[in-house]
């Protein structure tokens, strides 16, 4: 047990912390909650010189005394480019230092999604269509943390926050919101007067509730005087101390500097010397220092120029590098320097302030600084040092046309687009475009640099890889070049531009060879496919050459397999050879060349869903679930959910399929996923109405505003088609009825008509005969029952039988709805079956035929308690009481008593993974696994985590 924090002589307060002690006071708390794991943030804000840093050099000699190892970094102004530059400086030399075991274990878990930071050299940059994301280092970096923390607390100091890169300060807003139960703190300090400081994120994590800010006050009248006391050789005059504190303003080092000026021009600290105080101002005290280094010896001043274009903590051979002196002198120049106070005494190169180093920067003359940056990327590079940390210097230098600058430069960019920054490596290319490359270079820095700009929403991006591709006579490249232009456009709400281009590369004279006019095929199908603004049949050209038979070799005609699978599905045709074309694709490694995330995935697993192979279908999608949680992308983790919980809805596992459904949600809206959101929320509503929760449902629709008219595009059409059905359950049968009428009319526009991807003419059909509309219903019956008899899933016959049984009523309804409950006796789907049950039991009844009635409603009402459909059971037993019997409520076991949250712990728990491997799949903190399992242990009437699987699997197997 570690006992209470204590202080020992060896942080006593000193000069540079005089009047903190309410400052010293919160850095104690905050290090004794970090001890007993509730992390922190502790924000030091406040004006240049006014004792930021101190107060945290006290923080990290405290949190030593208490046994937190201490991580270190600095922001500065030059590296505003260096993609994660705090964050590397923090972690990167502890990681790199580890033992193999070691290390190992700090990147265990979701903590390897952090590694491309730390590894050696640089990786290849993502392919087209692959996601270069920020999150998967964002949260690799917070387990990083809680790994290091394990067997000590930790404390990140930040000096000059203020000045980080932005990816670093996203890192810092993503940790704080999960820091209270990890044994960290971070303690920053921010300049509150810089109006270069990335306000936006420094807001956003003080608004964190974890964070929290001091700011250290001016020094009182009685303190200045103290301070002075303690700088000079000689007690001051209390007249002198008083307009030494009005002249700095109580600002601790710009008072340490006026007293060290003064003393450097020989003016006693008397009354007397009052007037020459006033005439001292911060310019006066800048060029005080410039003049104080050059009294120095020869070397200083190189020396100190030479660290001030380096940035600050320079390394001594970079240092030496640029300057041209021999390491031994730059030591010992550095000694000279530390002892006049221009640098601190670490190993480093570091200023004691910022101001100083501004001061000795901005003496020198534009063109000599624009020199030494050059040479300074040179230097470094020759040395060995990380490309972006080099490059950053030449995006300091004027333009001037410097080819050679090209490889530095495109190394950069490719480093930061590896490691989720793509607007750092647009800024790298960018500039490498202006440096005026001729030729081959040319088309490549053209390519390189639209890559990284459309993964950056710049829209410059598109034009670039467009120029590229006019530059290219390689049939490869042009074909790789278009397919990734045509991503930009799309991404960009530009698909049918997008479409257009692709057309235009296939119908090339003379056209590509035969495997990029594959690539550009598959590309061209998976954005129609989901584009409402291009003739179907567009597509259907394409998929007449994808040949069935012997298993496919390329990635691309597995691609295309799975999209002609799809539409198969859109059509209505033949769900067995959609089941099968599906199956191939998948089984022959479509998840492997096609992740979760983009349309071919998605037309894989959604037309095994459709053709009705559920189990298959659930496999992958759980597959693609768990690739997409590894490797924390989130587009990836919402559509793999939302295609899980289709599945598991059509299987009759209603709980499962809203657990799967609220955690596709969750990403989506909690990560901005816009695109992907509405059919997210479809496969959360959907299982939402039959656990009998719609006014819930409705309160999530509305929170999101997806209560009246939404965007017109294929994704879209599920969620209204949802919707009507919870406009159904909320009694609003008009609104119901226009909306399904609206999700149709979508549908059809783009020649989708198989009942196998939606019953949508069903739903409605049930409506118009509420409304009075019988005519329009038995229409929309007839012709659904016809088409999912053409496209032979049993799922699709059993519901429209099932739905014009109803609508005909009398004896051929009677005898209608038999046939849709034998049909969907043959489906997997158990909760259809169960509906058909319910309604040809009451049918009966309402025949007077109520012993057979009764028979049918009890089979009904028990498979639908057991798949978990409450709306459903409370319809059945209602019915039952109709026919005079007196059935007991439904039982639900403690399954569908769980949240979805708690349901979706629950299982993964079963599976065998940890609280910790939970926490990290489902970003969320392991306090609140904690409260899952305890709520699911209390509601399934178990003791704990051994219990689970069991309790689980026999849930499943009864429903």
């Amino acid at each position: 047990m570690i006992g209470p924090c204590t202080r020992t002589g060896a942080t006593a307060v000193s000069a540079e912390l005089l009047e903190r002690e309410a400052e010293l006071e919160a850095v104690d708390a905050s290090i004794e909650r970090a001890r007993t794991g509730r992390g922190s943030v502790l924000l030091v804000e406040g004006p240049p010189g006014i004792g930021k840093t101190a107060l945290l050099e006290a923080a990290r000699e405290r949190a030593a005394e208490d046994g937190f190892t201490s991580l270190n970094a600095r922001g500065s102004e030059l590296e505003d480019e260096f993609a994660f530059g705090v964050a590397r400086q923090l972690f990167e030399r502890p990681v790199v230092e580890l033992r193999d075991d070691q290390r190992e274990e700090a990147l265990s878990g979701a903590a390897q999604l952090a590694s491309p930071l730390f590894d050696a050299g640089v990786a290849e940059s993502p392919q087209p269509g692959e996601p270069a994301e920020i999150f998967p280092l964002l949260h690799g970096l917070h387990w990083l943390c809680a790994n290091l923390a394990v067997d000590e607390p930790l404390l990140l100091a930040v000096d000059d926050v203020h000045w980080a890169d932005p990816h670093s300060l996203q890192f810092l807003h993503y940790l704080a919101a999960r820091i209270d139960e990890l044994p960290v703190l971070v303690t920053a300090c921010a300049r509150s007067t810089s109006p270069e400081a990335p306000v936006e994120l420094i807001e956003a994590m003080r608004s964190t509730a974890a964070v929290s800010s001091i700011a250290p006050p001016p020094l009182s009248e009685a303190g200045a005087e103290e301070l002075l006391a303690a700088t000079l050789t000689q007690q001051p005059e209390r007249a002198f101390a008083r307009a030494a504190w009005q002249a700095s303003g109580g600002n601790p080092f710009l008072l340490t500097e006026l007293a060290r000026t003064l003393a450097e021009e020989g003016i006693a600290p008397v009354a007397a010397s009052v007037d020459r105080v006033t005439a001292i101002t911060p310019q006066a005290i800048a060029n005080s220092v410039l003049i104080r280094i050059g009294r120095m010896p020869d070397g200083a001043a190189e020396i100190a120029r030479a660290a001030a274009v380096l940035g600050d903590g320079a390394d001594p051979g970079a240092v030496a590098a640029l300057s041209g002196l021999e390491i031994e002198a730059v030591e010992e120049a550095a000694d000279t320097l530390t002892a006049g106070g221009v640098l601190d005494d670490s190993p480093s190169l570091r200023f004691t302030h910022p101001l100083v180093r501004t001061a000795i920067y901005d003496d020198l003359p534009a063109n000599e600084r624009g020199r030494m940056h050059a040479r300074a990327a040179a230097a470094l590079d020759e040395l060995g040092a990380d490309p972006e940390g080099s490059a950053g210097h030449l995006l300091r230098v004027p333009r001037g046309g410097e080819e050679a600058r090209l490889p530095l430069l495109r190394q950069a960019g490719a480093a930061a687009l590896t490691r989720g920054a793509p607007g750092a490596a647009a800024a790298f290319l960018g500039r490498a475009l202006e440096e005026g490359p001729r030729g081959p270079d040319r088309r490549t820095v053209l390519a390189e640099l639209g890559r990284a700009e459309v993964r950056a929403a710049i829209p410059a991006g598109i034009e670039h890889l467009a120029e590229a591709t006019e530059l290219s006579e390689d049939a490869d490249e042009r074909g790789e070049l278009a397919r990734a232009t045509a991503l930009a456009l799309g991404q960009g709400a530009r698909v049918s531009e997008g479409a257009e281009l692709l057309t235009a590369e296939l119908e090339a004279t003379p056209g590509p060879p035969r495997n990029v006019r594959l690539d550009l095929q598959c590309d061209l199908v998976g954005t129609l496919l989901f584009d409402f603004d291009t003739d179907p049949r567009a597509v259907d050209a394409i998929l007449e050459e994808v040949e069935e038979g012997p298993p496919t070799r390329s990635r691309a005609e597995r691609g295309l397999l799975a999209a002609r699978a799809y539409r198969l599905v859109q059509l209505g045709h033949d769900a067995e050879r959609a089941a099968q074309a599906a199956r191939q694709a998948l089984d022959e490694g479509l998840l492997d060349e096609f992740p979760p995330g983009g349309p071919i995935y998605h037309c894989g697993v959604e037309g095994l869903i459709c053709a009705g192979a559920l189990e298959d279908a659930r496999a992958w999608a759980g597959e693609g679930l768990r690739r997409a949680r590894a490797t924390a992308i989130l587009i990836g983790i919402a559509q793999s959910a939302s295609l899980l919980s289709l599945a598991a809805l059509r299987e009759g596992h209603v709980a499962e399929a809203e657990a799967a459904g609220d955690e596709a949600v969750r990403v989506a809206r909690g990560h901005g996923l816009t695109i992907g959101l509405p059919h997210c929320l479809s496969s959360l509503i959907d299982p939402m109405i039959e656990r009998g929760r719609a006014e819930a449902a409705w309160n999530e629709l509305k929170d999101l505003g997806m209560t009246g008219e939404l965007p017109d595009f294929f994704g879209t059409s599920f969620l209204v088609e949802s919707r009507g059905r919870l406009r159904a359950a909320r009694g609003d049968r008009e609104g119901a009825r226009d909306d399904l009428l609206q999700a149709g009319r979508h549908y059809e526009r783009w020649g989708v008509i198989g009942p196998g991807l939606s019953a949508w003419r069903s739903h409605a059909a049930l409506i118009q005969l509420q409304l009075g509309e019988s005519d329009e219903a038995m229409r929309l019956a007839s012709e659904e029952l016809e088409l999912a008899r053409r496209f032979g899933e049993p799922r699709a016959v059993g519901i429209s039988l099932r739905t014009l049984g109803l609508v005909e009523s009398g004896e051929r309804g009677l005898e209608l709805l038999a046939e849709a409950v034998e049909a969907l006796a043959a489906s997997p789907d158990r909760l259809e079956h169960a509906r058909a049950l319910v309604d040809l039991g009451a049918a009966l009844r309402r025949g007077n035929r109520r012993a057979e009635g009764r028979k049918r409603l009890r089979e009904g009402l028990d498979l639908a308690a057991r798949c978990g459909a409450v709306l459903l059971a409370e319809h059945a037993r209602d019915e039952l009481l109709a026919t005079g019997a007196r059935p007991r409520k439904p039982f639900y076991s403690g399954l569908e008593s769980l949240t979805a949250s708690e349901l979706r712990t629950a299982r993964m728990a079963a599976e065998g993974m940890t609280n910790r491997e939970i926490a990290q799949a489902l970003f969320v903190t392991q306090k609140t696994v904690e409260t899952h399992l305890r709520h699911a242990y209390q509601k399934l009437d178990i003791s704990g985590r051994s219990e689970l699987a069991a309790v689980l699997e026999g849930a499943e197997a009864t429903g």
